[in-house]
């Protein structure tokens, strides 16, 4: 069966995404790149709402944590790894473009490579303008 957004709560939310986040960390590539598929999945179960809801199961304080953690990982030395958690955050920023934006900024300058942050940042205002 498949979840949907309905089918998790808030709290059940909160106590997933920082679980997933921690194997991001794990030493086995294998492990941290089917981590980033089931943050997608995960991701697109999310009700969001900048502000506290009942109607929702993520808010913004919870959602710039997650992007907090998995923007640490965007910077990883497996080519393969960063391009695995930009998807993840490609798919994070539909959420809330603009909160998105300013989390990419904040690590942009500490990348090795700023390339992947800046393709998302382009990505995330291109979404912002559609919204």
């Amino acid at each position: 069966p498949r979840l949907t957004g309905a089918a998790l709560s808030s709290e059940t939310v909160r106590r997933l995404y920082p679980e997933m986040l921690k194997r991001l960390d794990d030493a086995s590539d294998e492990i941290r790149l089917q981590v980033c598929t089931s943050l997608v999945a995960l991701i697109r179960c999310f009700t969001y709402s900048a502000i506290h809801s009942t109607s929702s199961n993520l808010d913004k304080t919870n959602y710039q944590y997650f992007l907090r953690g998995l923007l640490v990982h965007l910077d990883d030395p497996s080519h393969n790894i960063q391009q695995a958690v930009g998807s993840v955050v490609g798919e994070a920023m539909h959420a809330d473009p603009p909160v998105c934006i300013e989390e990419l900024r904040a690590v942009r300058d500490r990348q090795r490579s700023p390339q992947l942050c800046n393709e998302l940042l382009a990505k995330a205002r291109d979404i912002g303008q559609l919204v």
